[in-house]
């Protein structure tokens, strides 16, 4: 292994999310300095320039193994999927029928990723997509951000509308540890789940909602006690609920449940709440501090930036050939760039505070 590649394991690293896997994105997230890299599977049936998952359709260890090597021969590290479509694990997440052929499918995925040398499967224990009610909260220099404000939500669409308790959603989420953590131990995989977002009591349409606070993740942690059981901590969501992220970072840091980070910031906690730049001096917590927090509690992973404003200019990220902003936009080249380039000052400056003889 050489300087560089021992460096790289000893601190931590800049990693990003894509479901788009061209070769001319693989060379932009070299260019911008990115080590680790997180696909983000789609169901199948979708492009093929896309890795596709579904209970019906789970990547072979060969499929995986390829796309490995092809992110290797670009520079970059095959870190793990960032999260699985919500159509793979709904049937778990309600008790319905079908659930156990979901389940098979997430067991064979977690097979073949250990298999495949890839060691994080990332996951969300939600009822549906990330909500905001507008993609065009005005922040910094009029670029343009996703925003949640609950007065501006309607409740009642019965139509999506799953009638399940919060503690028969604990009872599966049990269900489903039970049957993937084993599996993911045998196989060196590391599983970790992500918040909800927006961290409410029940989604827009009032569905109960699991994962929306502290309390929540210390029950989910202690369901099975596990190095293969942990969190994708999104920064942006712990900052939405009023947490001090800097004391999550250290609370399950030491407790090595940190699988790796979302760095986002956001400007205000529900009911209301607008992400913005990281670097924004009205957002709610000090970067600075969390990646201090991080490299003292022993954090080896990679911080990743997650949704970004919308800066002139920029094309979607998740279709780079289109003009469309449609949809949760997330953000796109331009302002992913920026905000790597950010984090990567931020690293620097940090490990360089560890390399600097204190003398008073």
């Amino acid at each position: 292994m050489g300087a560089d590649s021992m460096r790289a394991e000893e601190s931590i690293r800049l990693g990003m999310r894509t479901k788009v896997l061209t070769d001319a994105r693989l060379a932009y997230l070299r260019q911008i300095g990115v080590s680790d890299v997180y696909v983000d599977p789609e169901p199948a049936g979708s492009s093929p320039e896309t890795l596709q998952f579904g209970e019906d359709h789970v990547p072979s260890v060969e499929r995986l193994e390829r796309l490995n090597q092809r992110l290797t021969d670009a520079g970059l590290r095959f870190s793990g999927l960032h999260s699985i479509p919500i159509s793979a694990y709904d049937k778990i997440l309600f008790d319905e029928p079908g659930k156990w052929n979901q389940m098979n499918s997430l067991v064979e995925l977690t097979r073949n990723l250990g298999r495949a040398d890839i060691p994080i499967l990332g996951y969300k224990w939600m009822a549906g997509e990330v909500q905001r009610t507008t993609h065009e909260e005005r922040v910094r220099g009029g670029a343009r951000a996703a925003s949640f404000d609950e007065e501006d939500t309607v409740r009642n669409d019965e139509k999506t509308k799953h009638d399940v308790s919060e503690e028969e959603l604990w009872r599966n989420y049990q269900m489903f540890l039970d049957e993937i953590v084993p599996v993911a131990e045998e196989e060196g995989v590391r599983l970790a789940v992500h918040p909800a977002d927006p961290p409410l009591y029940e989604k827009l349409d009032g569905t109960a909602s699991l994962l929306r606070n502290r309390d929540h993740f210390e029950r989910a942690m202690d369901i099975t006690e596990s190095p293969s059981h942990g969190i994708k901590l999104c920064l942006g969501c712990f900052s939405e609920m009023g947490e001090d992220v800097v004391d999550v970072v250290r609370h399950f840091g030491e407790r090595d449940e940190i699988v790796f980070v979302h760095f986002r910031d956001v400007i205000g906690t529900v009911p209301r709440f607008t992400e913005t730049f990281l670097d924004d001096p009205r957002s709610n917590y000090d970067e600075t501090s969390v990646i201090r927090a991080l490299k003292e509690v022993g954090f080896k992973g990679s911080v990743n930036p997650d949704h970004v404003p919308r800066v002139n200019g920029d094309v979607s990220w998740d279709e780079p050939n289109s003009e469309s902003m449609d949809g949760y936009p997330k953000g796109g080249p331009r302002a992913r760039a920026y905000t790597a380039g950010y984090i990567r000052g931020l690293l620097r400056n940090i490990d360089r505070e560890g390399t600097t003889t204190d003398e008073s």
